[in-house]
């Protein structure tokens, strides 16, 4: 014979994003899905300026043109 027990699953659910730049909500698509945008999560060797620091910032595709715009290196445009 078996025994059930019910029990309850929660998870995380993303609700909303902001660019951490300009402060613009990235906005959600008719089917619920967000407008593409960067995120970034880097966490510094200890060896760096920020010793073990985990940084985490999302940017809208405004403000990521704009950024891209001033690097003196451009990163490639592959479309692997």
């Amino acid at each position: 014979m078996k025994n059930f027990k019910q029990v309850a699953i929660y998870t995380d659910k993303l609700e909303s994003v902001f660019c951490n730049l300009c402060g613009v909500e990235i906005k959600k698509n008719r089917f619920g899905y967000f407008d593409d945008y960067l995120s970034v999560n880097k966490t510094w060797d200890y060896t760096s300026n920020f010793d073990g620091l985990t940084h985490s910032f999302d940017l809208c595709q405004n403000c990521c043109k704009n950024l891209i715009a001033q690097m003196k290196i451009k990163p490639g445009d592959s479309h692997d």
